[in-house]
């Protein structure tokens, strides 16, 4: 019996998305966290913050890189992009 309650709650993958699919959703990480992430490395980088914010500054980009990752790896990729999100999470931990 727990093991029917398990797989029901996310214990199966559902059917892999779309290449259209997957690529709307990884836009809108792109779009979201992405720009996000982007924006805090300018401000790093270019030094446009005073010293003591950078420390929380990158803890927040970090926080938001880890959002992508975690975005990208719970996507079901179709069979043709499949080896292309597997390359990206490997990279990426």
């Amino acid at each position: 019996m727990c093991v029917v309650f398990l797989a029901s709650c996310g214990g199966q993958r559902d059917a892999p998305l779309t290449k259209d699919e997957f690529e709307r959703q990884v836009l809108t990480l792109a779009e979201g966290p992405g720009n996000e992430a982007s924006a805090l490395y300018s401000v790093i980088v270019i030094g446009l913050i005073p010293p003591e914010e950078c420390k929380s500054k990158a803890a927040r980009f970090h926080e938001v890189l880890e959002e992508i990752v975690d975005g990208v790896e719970r996507l079901h990729p179709p069979p043709e992009v499949a080896e292309l999100q597997r390359d990206f999470l490997v990279a990426a931990h």
